[in-house]
């Protein structure tokens, strides 16, 4: 203890030094304007680069909150609409929707949707495809529909428990009944051009007016994808001399290279419908 106020003893003219020099310069700071623009200038450089880092750094978890709520919205907009409902007259397999006004419809529910995110995907390939972080244990088979908030991407090939494979429409497998408009006209899309922003409507009659720009969307004929769901937009088009029909080029509204969130659809009733379809097929 006596080391100590000897210490204390000794240093007290250092300590008495600072002490009046802190006192002075808050004084200085308080009763002097120019004194306290330089301190709250400094104060600025210094703390605005850290206040600058830790918002970027809030902002990014904020982001994602964000991006999550807006995929749960945008996931409850696309189970209402009208395309995946039918009206029905009676009792059977009843989806009843109450509307804003309290009134009440009896639909059936053809098609559902579900969030899904792409972990892995390739545009340059001559076979493309990308996987999705739901499966088998989220409900998820082959031959499902793959679509996002642009239009239409693929459909599920391979399932495991936790992931799923798509072949997107970037695959010179694909074939997929389109409609295009206002004609109204129905055609089949190929991937044949090897680019990955364009695609080939096939099957339009030469005699009907195609314009650049009109768009091209899913027919609903299919028991994949539900019908108006976007593919893409008339880029050109060109009569094919072997026979009646154009070779149109679209340009497709999913920018695949860019996916990051994709929907699922289910289809109630495919197996019903695939029943049916096959017996024609067998006749």
């Amino acid at each position: 203890m006596s080391n100590l106020f000897q210490f204390l003893k000794n240093q007290f003219h250092l300590f008495l030094f600072v002490l009046l020099l802190v006192i002075s310069i808050i004084m200085l700071n308080r009763n002097m304007n120019y004194p306290h623009y330089v301190m709250a200038t400094m104060g600025q450089q210094v703390a605005g680069p850290v206040y600058g880092f830790w918002t970027r750094f809030t902002s990014y978890f904020e982001l994602k909150r964000e991006n999550r709520e807006l995929l749960e919205q945008n996931l409850q907009l696309m189970q209402l609409l009208n395309a995946n409902y039918v009206i029905q007259d009676d009792s059977t397999y009843i989806y009843t929707v109450e509307t804003g006004d309290s009134l009440q419809q009896q639909k059936k529910q053809l098609f559902a949707y579900l969030n899904a995110t792409v972990i892995f995907n390739t545009t340059s390939k001559t076979y493309n495809y990308m996987i999705i972080d739901k499966g088998a244990n989220d409900g998820i088979m082959p031959d499902m529909a793959v679509i996002a908030p642009q239009g239409v991407v693929g459909i599920v090939d391979n399932v495991s428990s936790r992931f799923a494979s798509v072949i997107t429409l970037l695959h010179p497998n694909t074939r997929l009944s389109a409609r295009i408009m206002p004609v109204n006209q129905l055609g089949t899309i190929l991937w044949d051009t090897g680019n990955p922003e364009e695609v080939t409507l096939h099957d339009i009659p030469q005699h009907l007016k195609i314009e650049a720009g009109d768009k091209v969307i899913t027919s609903g004929y299919s028991t994949i994808f539900p019908a108006n769901i976007s593919i893409g937009e008339v880029s050109s088009k060109k009569n094919n001399i072997n026979n009646s029909f154009m070779n149109i080029t679209v340009k497709l509204s999913t920018p695949y290279h860019k996916l990051n969130h994709v929907f699922v659809v289910k289809n109630f009733y495919r197996a019903e419908l695939d029943t049916l379809k096959n017996k024609f097929k067998n006749e």
